[in-house]
């Protein structure tokens, strides 16, 4: 990829999260199964991190593995249907309760 291009990149995924930070409900997108791309500070507040501790990682690397697991269940009904579903996982907020 060019320097051109990877400054253009930059700044729509900075745009996006900006974006993004105004909805006041958790976002997130996926850059593959497993993986986050860019989430906004509702969802990153809710798993009481910083967005950097989450954007662009493996789900395993900040949610314990069987909420990991569950979670790339769904996103693989998404990546197959190209749709968008409907699901509810149980997973820890930032005070360790199970919310949906």
């Amino acid at each position: 990829m060019h320097e051109k291009d990877n400054q253009l990149l930059q700044k729509l995924v900075e745009q996006y999260s900006m974006m993004m930070d105004t909805a006041p409900i958790q976002m997130w997108f996926l850059s593959s199964l497993d993986t986050y791309g860019i989430v906004n500070q509702y969802h990153a507040d809710f798993l009481g991190k910083q967005k950097q501790e989450i954007e662009f990682k493996r789900l395993e690397e900040f949610l314990p593995l069987e909420i990991a697991d569950v979670c790339r269940l769904s996103n693989q009904e998404v990546f197959d249907s190209k749709k968008t579903i409907y699901s509810e996982e149980w997973i820890p907020d930032s005070d360790g309760k199970q919310c949906l």
